[in-house]
């Protein structure tokens, strides 16, 4: 009999032939978690770790993961681990059972039931902050609480599954926060919209079903459904295609955004994106081919994953170059992009790049449906550092990307253009 572990890597070969340039991969086990059945990750800040899981897995770590608390017990009703969340210094878990959320005022010192207002054993998939505000998404409904969890409402239920409860339901997956916005992708209707100071759901749809993961990025909104990844055209029901580099199915599949950069988990790898969704890069981990993903968590510094079998990690600088948009965007065969100046800008701004050798480069910019701008050069230049300037007279206020492309492999950069 084929054993289950040589079944995953042909597959991952074959994937590999399939999905886009892949990089080197640094991964290594988190200490402390090894063999934990993980469910869930959160990270406050770069060095706070929060991990939860089966059999009382709930553990902090204030040393980036160096050393691990328990904080389970002290009025935490049940073993089982399903979501991690904070907001306004409080932390947030979602429990399997009748007591589906819990509080803690003093970073998992202690515990108190909160779900005042809740479907009593609603399943919690995720929590989203937005400010005070905490929001809950579960598998009949989201529901926010602008008190830190004293109570909760339900977010216009009759506008996501028509009549409350009839069974109808859109099965919601996950949510984030942007623009004003809250947004929810669900598995049977599609992705849909309220504003933050009024719920009112609007369903601004998909292209296909099984929209399982949501991520924004400043006005972009992304989407990753069972088979594509999509962005969000900003207009009516109507979303652009972001797969380039991605295998034709995607599950199950976790979608996070960090710095401007997208990180997406599926059963068959791992990829990055550092231009707006327009392309991605598959991230090696053969060490993980035995371990179910759960969770995925993203700092300025690494991502984690956390499996049934333990966390993983790996630098940040191993995937991108930069996730808070100042320092150089760059591939290793010697062109590099460095940040423009001013930005934001309007309406013009530098931009500056190397070369370790003389060739021929293109600089163009795009806007986020992947539509050129404007061509910044296009031709020989010597090697060493060089800058050209954009004047955006005329162009709309927006996200664009510069890209610099030499032939053999290119690097992109986020500008912001505001009037």
């Amino acid at each position: 009999m084929i054993s289950n572990m040589f079944k995953r890597s042909v597959l991952s070969l074959l994937l590999a032939a399939v999905a886009g340039p892949q990089l080197s991969a640094q991964w290594s086990t988190v200490p402390g978690l090894e063999y934990a059945f993980i469910t869930c990750f959160l990270a406050t800040n770069d060095s706070t770790f929060y991990v939860g899981g089966h059999q009382g897995l709930l553990r902090r770590s204030t040393d980036r993961g160096a050393t691990w608390q328990n904080i389970w017990g002290n009025g935490m009703q049940s073993d089982t681990i399903m979501a991690l969340g904070s907001a306004g210094g409080y932390l947030f878990v979602g429990t399997y059972g009748v007591n589906s959320v819990s509080r803690s005022t003093n970073q998992g010192g202690s515990w108190t039931v909160a779900n005042a207002g809740l479907l009593p054993g609603l399943l919690v998939y995720q929590f989203e902050e937005s400010g005070d505000t905490i929001f809950v998404c579960g598998a009949t409904g989201v529901y926010a609480s602008p008190h830190l969890g004293d109570n909760w409402q339900e977010v216009d239920i009759v506008g996501m599954n028509g009549q409350p409860h009839s069974g109808n339901f859109a099965h919601p997956r996950s949510v984030a926060v942007g623009n004003g916005q809250l947004y929810c992708a669900t598995e049977y209707k599609g992705v849909f919209s309220t504003l933050r100071s009024a719920y009112a759901w609007t369903n601004i749809g998909t292209p296909s079903t099984g929209a399982s993961a949501i991520a924004v990025i400043d006005t972009n909104v992304f989407v990753a459904t069972y088979t594509r990844v999509y962005v969000y055209s900003g207009s009516g029901t109507a979303w652009l295609e972001r797969s380039t580099g991605l295998p034709d199915y995607l599950y199950p599949v976790i979608l996070k955004a960090m710095g401007g950069v997208l990180f997406l988990y599926s059963g068959n790898g791992i990829y990055v994106s550092e231009d707006l969704g327009l392309s991605w890069k598959t991230v090696g981990f053969d060490a993980l081919m035995t371990s179910l993903v759960n969770s995925m968590v993203a700092t300025s510094k690494e991502v984690i994953l956390g499996t049934i079998g333990g966390a993983w990690r790996i630098p940040m600088t191993s995937l991108v170059t930069s996730v808070d948009g100042n320092e150089p965007s760059h591939l290793p065969d010697g062109i590099e992009l460095m940040q423009n100046h001013p930005n934001p800008f309007n309406p013009t701004t530098t931009i500056e790049y190397r070369m370790s050798q003389e060739g021929t480069v293109r600089i163009s910019v795009v806007d986020i449906l992947g539509r050129e701008v404007a061509e910044l050069f296009k031709g020989p230049m010597s090697a060493g550092r060089h800058t050209v300037v954009w004047d955006a007279t005329g162009v709309p206020s927006g996200t664009y990307l510069c890209r610099l492309d030499n032939g053999v492999s290119s690097a992109a950069m986020k500008l912001m253009l505001l009037r």
